[in-house]
């Protein structure tokens, strides 16, 4: 009873303080692979989405729907060029070379300090 009254308290001043949130957070986007031209195109884009949204004429909506296009295409070619990088990392007889090599550095080294600390 008196967890209730108070706890029902502390909700609602809560909420006029601080206010409601709606329970969703910002959605977290992968924007690592990213290039500058990826960027510029996103903010050519934004800009032309806020400038249609103020103004709400035709010419700027369909700058505003080609921008959109340009931006989409720009950052599909971007996401698949990093993709292909980081999976040409992944070649096989690559990581079976790389990982030989690590092996043979991790014996060599405490050969290599012992001769080194005498």
């Amino acid at each position: 009873m008196w967890w209730e009254r108070n706890s029902s308290i502390l909700k609602r001043v809560g909420r006029e303080v601080l206010g409601m949130s709606t329970g969703i957070g910002p959605r977290d986007k992968e924007t690592w692979w990213w290039s500058n031209y990826v960027q510029e195109n996103v903010k050519i884009k934004r800009n032309a989405k806020k400038k249609y949204n103020e103004t709400g004429t035709e010419e700027d909506k369909e700058t505003s729907r080609l921008a959109k296009k340009e931006s989409k295409v720009a950052v599909a070619q971007s996401k698949q060029q990093a993709l292909d990088n980081v999976y040409e990392d992944f070649d096989p007889k690559r990581v079976k070379r790389r990982f030989t090599r690590f092996i043979k550095e991790e014996i060599k080294r405490p050969k290599i300090l012992a001769t080194l600390s005498r």
